[in-house]
């Protein structure tokens, strides 16, 4: 899984666009992800500030690129709303892409046949 870009929607000022891709900058080592700045390092820096309320009001979003689903083994493309919703997304049990996980819903809910663990949302 690795970040593929960061969507920004509507206008927003060079500074909020900064501090967003700062928020959400990654450095990879050894092919795994993670985050270069804490929420904590951000905080301390911009809490209580114009440009902290006017990053927390901005839309915008992730995406991700997954290596395989975990029932058709594709790659895919999904879409993270924040750092909390990509933890919850990693710590599933299933990544499946959007054509299986509706196949899978339809099942669960019209058979009562799931899956053994969390789907990714």
């Amino acid at each position: 899984m690795k970040q593929k870009q960061i969507v920004i929607k509507g206008k927003l000022n060079h500074k909020v666009i900064e501090l967003i891709k700062e928020y959400y900058a990654v450095n990879r080592k050894h092919e795994i992800e993670g985050f270069i700045y804490s929420e904590k390092d951000l905080l301390s820096r911009h809490k209580n500030t114009q440009l902290h309320k006017k990053f927390l009001s901005a839309n915008y979003q992730l995406v991700y690129t997954i290596d395989s689903c975990d029932l058709c083994f594709k790659s895919f493309d999904t879409s993270i709303e924040s750092r909390e919703h990509l933890s919850n997304y990693l710590n599933a049990t299933y990544k499946l892409c959007n054509e299986c996980k509706s196949f899978q819903l339809a099942i669960q809910f019209g058979l009562g046949i799931g899956l053994d663990g969390d789907i990714a949302i």
